[in-house]
């Protein structure tokens, strides 16, 4: 794959939203002319007030210009004018602010037609090269990912393979790769709500379309539920991070979405066949979490307590129709 395309990193999406907010007011400004304003602005400063080093204040301006917010002149840096574009969206009292809804909408917009994400990612989800976000959201599959060693140059190499449609496999084959995908493009779709991800452990990762609206109301979810799993004994525990992993690329959904509309839903309509357990066993270890928090989202808080396995009564299969 050509390394060209690589450009991605993680890189906050309000920043870049304000540094063409920045540009389309005081543009054309000259590369080292970027950073002074930037840093003025307060867009090139961490949290603490400092600073930021000169490469990820590079990295911000070189993917707000493959993502075609920026132009390139002789005279500078400018911004593309908003008219007829996705960055109607970034409005100039936005500066600063968290991204709206739609600004995340514009985002979404600006990176499913991006080619280079296309090409370095998206691709695994369609079987298409040409798609917009609603055919994304509608026919993008799930794609999953497991984490694996190469050896690269007499080295050994950690990376990710992924595995997509129509089992098309992808592997990141150089830390440039890695960056750009695992920890650049992946976590810009998180930040604008075009994707989201269950991790289980380094064998079981999935990456999908997340839907805003038009998601399955609850007798969809409990009927698909009933039709993935099969009870084998009279009271069956099921691992709630196992049931999220299998549920929530099927729906679409957020993570939560599943807990609360399908889950505690469940409980509250079938009280005497839905329980949960608070197994301690089923909990990651605390070496885990502390590496990782995305293994808590795969599992219920319910008041103070820590929910790992959902135990339903065979005679729900029996008693639901459809």
């Amino acid at each position: 794959m050509n390394q060209k395309i690589y450009w991605m990193r993680r890189l906050d999406l309000s920043k870049i939203r304000d540094l063409y907010i920045l540009l389309h007011k005081k543009g054309p400004l000259k590369y080292s002319e970027v950073f002074v304003e930037g840093e003025t602005a307060g867009i090139f400063l961490k949290e603490d007030g400092s600073p930021l080093a000169k490469t990820p204040r590079y990295h911000y301006l070189n993917n707000a210009y493959h993502f075609k917010l920026l132009m390139k002149g002789n005279d500078g840096y400018n911004a593309r004018p908003r008219p007829g574009t996705s960055m109607v969206a970034f409005r100039n009292e936005r500066f600063g602010k968290a991204l709206n809804k739609n600004e995340k909408n514009a985002f979404r917009n600006i990176i499913v037609t991006n080619i280079d994400c296309r090409s370095a990612f998206l691709r695994m989800f369609m079987d298409s090269d040409e798609f917009d976000v609603k055919q994304f959201l509608n026919e993008g599959v799930p794609v999953y990912a497991k984490t694996t060693t190469l050896n690269m140059d007499e080295k050994e190499f950690r990376t990710k393979i992924y595995r997509g449609y129509a089992n098309r496999e992808m592997v990141l084959r150089s830390e440039k790769e890695k960056q750009a995908v695992e920890w650049g493009l992946k976590m810009m779709l998180f930040q604008c709500n075009l994707c989201d991800e269950v991790y289980i452990d380094p064998q079981h990762q999935v990456i999908y379309p997340l839907k805003q609206e038009g998601l399955p109301e609850f007798k969809e979810m409990l009927q698909k539920f009933l039709m993935m799993n099969t009870p084998v004994k009279d009271w069956n525990f099921l691992p709630i991070n196992e049931l999220i992993f299998q549920l929530a690329p099927e729906f679409r959904s957020t993570k939560d979405y599943v807990k609360t509309e399908l889950f505690i839903e469940m409980r509250k309509k079938y009280t005497d066949y839905v329980k949960f357990s608070e197994a301690s066993k089923g909990m990651p270890k605390e070496k885990q979490i502390t590496l990782d928090p995305r293994f808590m989202d795969n599992y219920m808080k319910v008041g103070t307590s820590w929910k790992t396995h959902l135990i339903v009564n065979k005679k729900l299969w029996d008693m639901v129709k459809f």
